[in-house]
């Protein structure tokens, strides 16, 4: 359980003299479920970076988060096409990973090669919970409809959307406690669209996410943020309650505006 809030947020890049974000207030925890909107080049990926840390900032503030693990899924993914998805899901452990290994080379699967080595690394296996770590990925693989999957496959072969299965896949190992995705709708086919809008739906993992689609915020976030003129705001519902409030506070503006002017 966590419960972040931090207030009056500015930023500039170093070799600029006006702020991209200012004054920016925000809240989320361990149940949030936000989607950030904006047009392009307001700042939403620069908040993104900021709060993953990938930004530097000597705001205070940003080390309340620094102790969360956070899972980020980028709008492009950058994977080695030539590496296998068992080599891609296992070097989140490089030392299982290479205990892993070192049995596959001691023992061919029918006959040991080497006794001692193999003993050792089926030791070292042991110790880092290694049987824990299939049984995990295996679970986690079915929950994404890949339980069948070849892993040896090279990830090259693979759909846009089956890429973005697999990073899922990965950032799930590591245990999250919060989630960020930017544009994870993108590359995805229908069927893998409702896969992600369900996965979203049932996780208890909270989560932000960018996107500019309308239909896939209506069903999968609780809150969102709006980045306007470097500023946040936050509206309590999905998309079409923001869209309401926003069309309401402008009619309303405008209704003040012509009374004003009925006035002069």
């Amino acid at each position: 359980m966590f419960s972040i809030y931090w207030k009056d947020i500015s930023f500039k890049y170093e070799d600029s003299n006006e702020n991209i974000l200012e004054n920016i207030c925000l809240t989320f925890n361990s149940k949030s479920k936000i989607g950030l909107i904006g047009r392009n080049g307001c700042g939403k990926t620069t908040l993104f970076k900021l709060i993953l840390g990938f930004e530097k900032t000597y705001d205070s503030q940003f080390k309340s988060i620094e102790k969360l693990r956070k899972g980020y899924l980028p709008q492009e993914l950058k994977i080695e096409g030539g590496i296998s998805l068992e080599k891609y899901v296992w070097s989140l452990n490089p030392p299982l990973q290479e205990a892993k290994t070192k049995i596959s080379e001691h023992y061919n699967g029918s006959r040991l090669l080497d006794n001692v080595p193999f003993t050792e690394a089926l030791s070292q296996f042991d110790n880092l919970n290694g049987y824990n770590f299939e049984v995990k990925l295996g679970k986690i693989l079915d929950k994404f409809e890949m339980g069948r999957i070849d892993l040896s496959r090279k990830i090259g072969t693979l759909s846009g959307g089956e890429k973005t299965k697999l990073a899922m896949v990965r950032i799930l190992m590591d245990e999250p406690d919060i989630l960020f995705f930017d544009e994870p709708t993108n590359h995805l086919d229908i069927s893998q669209l409702k896969w992600l809008e369900r996965f979203l739906t049932d996780t208890n993992i909270p989560y932000i996410t960018i996107s500019h689609d309308r239909k896939f915020l209506d069903k999968t976030v609780t809150t969102i943020w709006e980045i306007e003129d470097k500023e946040l705001r936050a509206y309590s519902g999905n998309y079409s309650f923001y869209k309401y409030e926003k069309e309401t506070e402008f009619n309303q503006k405008m209704h003040e505006f012509e009374s004003q002017q009925k006035k002069i």
